[in-house]
Order: structure tokens, then sequence, then C-alpha cells
């Protein structure tokens, strides 16, 4: 029988984070089933190899290459008529970021727009105060330009999707419309396993390992991070931590470094660089704890996090900051800090690196099972699938 085909428009996939892994994970398993084809406004020859070897095509739409922001009108009205010779009015179309949702309701009468969060750089007040001071007030004249017709596009699609109840109110304070559906992140569980490695730099295995990863931008809680390494280094002197990253900044990392020597603790420190997806499960399996630390009051940040399951699934507690109630169990897979609060973040860390070494290997068998059992690819894949159904249905 011939395929059924899916239209997705993302903004890009060029690094490796959450969205991105989020977005090819679900659709390589779609790809099965339906006939996909990715628009992108950026993609990297990597994120194109994959998505080629797993049989979707993959096709640039036209972004400028100056003026992003203030050529959103252009943008749209060029890839509109290029894709209106291929997109039919009652082909299903799956959408990310505005303004690729706006140009999914204009093509289609059958749209799924995916919110991973109401649009950070329009919406959230402390992603917005982070930039530097040009970059700010571009954005907010975008927002002034272009923010009624991100939010028609989510009240228009036909169906709102998201990854978890926890971003309800932060969707419906902004585009006054609830989720239909949630389709949230999972892991690969076989392959970020519970196999142990030792780091060759951790000698005989008498270090403890903290673990966290960056793209440096406030979303990760990496500031707050860096603050409590004094504070536990201090505590417990046999400690090891490494931070990878998926986007690299080498000014930021310089100014992390700064803080660190002046702190007489970057010894205790390790900046791995961007690690590959394949040595990812490594990564994880050399740690005794991971810590995820992103703004409780930054809903692009604190309502998901794909590194905080990844780490569960590998044996691993995690230190999570409050926003999300489902990715850990308090208590029993991890435990909830609050990174407004350092020395409660710190002395939360520490007094768990100070249980015994068998109750630290309960509460990460705890977090294996738990996302085993609570957060897998194939359930995501079917739900969506199910809504490809329902709108495929109406044809």
């Amino acid at each position: 029988m011939k395929k059924q085909k899916i239209f997705v428009l993302h903004t890009e996939c060029v690094y490796t984070r959450g969205g991105e892994k989020y977005i090819f994970e679900i659709f390589r398993r779609l790809s099965k089933k339906y006939l996909i084809s990715m628009y992108l406004q950026d993609v990297s020859p990597e994120w194109k190899r994959q998505y080629k070897q797993n049989g979707i095509l993959v096709k640039k739409i036209w972004k400028p290459k100056r003026l992003y922001w203030l050529m959103i009108p252009i943008t749209i009205l060029v890839n509109y008529f290029r894709l209106r010779q291929i997109i039919k009015k009652n082909d299903v179309i799956y959408a990310t970021n505005f303004p690729l949702n706006l140009l999914s309701i204009l093509l289609s009468n059958k749209t799924i727009c995916h919110c991973f969060e109401p649009l950070p750089i329009f919406y959230d007040s402390i992603r917005i105060a982070s930039l530097p001071k040009f970059s700010k007030m571009c954005v907010i004249v975008a927002k002034h330009l272009y923010a009624f017709f991100d939010k028609k596009a989510i009240q228009n699609c036909t169906i709102l999707t998201t990854l978890n109840p926890s971003l309800d109110k932060y969707i419906f304070s902004t585009y006054n419309r609830k989720p239909d559906i949630y389709i949230p992140n999972g892991v690969d569980t076989k392959f970020f396993t519970m196999k142990k490695f030792t780091n060759p730099s951790i000698k005989n295995g008498t270090c403890l390992t903290i673990g966290h990863s960056t793209d440096f931008t406030i979303f990760k809680g990496t500031e707050y991070f860096i603050k409590t390494i004094p504070l536990i280094s201090n505590k417990i002197k046999n400690i090891k931590i490494y931070i990878s990253e998926s986007i690299h900044n080498p000014k930021i990392r310089k100014t992390y470094e700064q803080f660190l020597r002046m702190h007489n603790c970057f010894d205790h420190v390790e900046f791995l660089g961007n690690v590959t997806e394949k040595l990812m499960p490594k990564f994880y399996q050399s740690l005794d704890v991971f810590c995820f630390l992103g703004p409780p009051r930054c809903p692009a940040s604190s309502t998901a996090s794909l590194s905080v399951l990844e780490a569960q699934s590998c044996g691993v507690p995690v230190m999570r900051s409050e926003g999300n109630n489902f990715e850990i169990l308090n208590g029993k897979t991890g435990f909830f800090v609050n990174p407004d609060n350092l020395y409660q973040t710190a002395k939360t860390i520490i007094s768990f690196l100070q249980l015994s070494e068998k109750k630290r290997k309960t509460i990460g068998k705890n977090a294996k099972k738990y996302v085993e059992t609570n957060f897998s690819w194939d359930i995501s894949v079917k739900k969506l699938s199910d809504v490809i159904n329902r709108l495929t249905a109406k044809l």
C-alpha cells in the first residue's frame, strides 16, 4: 500500500539538543509507516545523513542570510508559494515553532502544531533578560510585530500537542488554548543502559562524580550549577565534575573557568566539549549523580529535560529543579532542588553523595526502572500516529 505523506516543518536540526533529538527519534520511527518529508530552515550534514539513513527526505526551505526577524513576512511568502506546489490543502503537516506554525495553517487544514514551550524569545522574560542589549532590543521588536501571528497559529491549528501537563498553564496563559494531547519525551533504554563505565581520569574509582550538560543558555541552569561547585568541593574533596556541551560557547565557558579558578576548585572540573550521541551512555554511566538546574520560573527549562531521562535510564540518580513533577520521583529516583537557593541545593547534592554506595545504587536502579516503565519512544510514536490517523480519516 502507498504510504500516507506527512510533512514536517521545523526550524533547524544543527546541534544535539533535546528538541532536535526528540524530532528525530519520533519521525525515524514513524517513517516505517508514513512517507516523511522534512522541511527545515537549517540542517547539519550529520543530521541530514541520519535522516537519509532512515528514508526521510530532508529539504531546506528559504531563509534570509541576514536580518532574519525583519524579513519574516518575505520568508513566509517565499516559502508559502514554494511549498504550495508540493503540499496540498488536505495533507497532514506537523509544525513546531513560529514562523513555521503560521506557515502550516496557511498551507493545510490538517495541522498538528507541537509546542515544546511558548516561544521563549517572545514570552520568556528570563530568557530575554539573558540576551545582549542589541539582541534584546531585536526580539522585543519582533515580539511586538509577530506575537499576534504566533498566537493565531496555535489557536487555529487542528491539533495542539505538547510534552507533558507541566506545560499546560504556560501554554494556556500565552495562547488561551489547552493542548489536545501529550506526546512525551522518550528514551531508548537499550542504548542508554546501566553497563558500568569507569572514566580513565578517575583514579581507582575513588572519586565521586557529578555530571551536567549545557548549551550555555539560561535554560540548563549552568550558572547555578557552577556556583554550587565551591560549596560542594569544600565538603567533599574527592569529587570530579564533568560538563558536556551541545553548543560551543568559549566566551561564557571562559567566565565559568575564571569563577572556578577564583574559588580554587577548577581542578575538580573537566569541560568535555561536545559528547557525541554514541558516547553519551558512557558519559552518564561514569557518574554518581546528574544535575539539572534549569530555573523553575522558566518554562523552556523547567518543564522538560531529555538529559534527566537519559541519565536515569543509565541508572544515574538526578538532582532536578522543580517545574516538572513527572520526570523524577523525589527521594526514589532523585531529588528536587531549588537552584535559587544555592546553599540548599549544594546541601542536597552533598547529602546524596554521603549516602552509602548501596543506597545510591538502589536509587539508581529505581531510576532505571522508572524510565523503562514511563518514558518509551514507542508510546509517544503510537500517540502521534493515532493523531495522524484521526486527521487522515477525515479525508
